[in-house]
């Protein structure tokens, strides 16, 4: 498969420098916690209708807050196990706007 218009951003999620509506999948890892409803909306913004966000947040069994949040906006999730850091959660769902 080939990829096109692929970037890496490092900042800060709600401050992504994309137009909105620009990105069919944007994958994200480690970025959400502070706010998560602003953080949420920025992410949101720059999927295109139909597009996917993928998250791993480094959220792990005891951190119920953040999946609380992800599973009320409709996210669906996995366990896996990171090296060093044992079982992490991760959470994806298709955008619709």
């Amino acid at each position: 498969m080939e990829y096109n218009n692929f970037f890496v951003v490092d900042g800060i999620v709600e401050g992504i420098p994309f137009e909105d509506d620009f990105a069919d999948i944007l994958l994200a890892g480690h970025v959400f916690g502070d706010n998560l409803e602003i953080e949420y909306a920025g992410a949101e913004r720059v999927i295109k209708n139909g597009g996917e966000m993928i998250l791993f947040p480094g959220a792990n069994a005891n951190d119920k807050e953040r999946h609380d949040f992800y599973i009320k906006k409709g996210f669906d999730w996995k366990e896996f196990e990171e090296p060093g850091d044992g079982m992490m959660r991760a959470y994806w769902k298709k955008i619709t706007k």
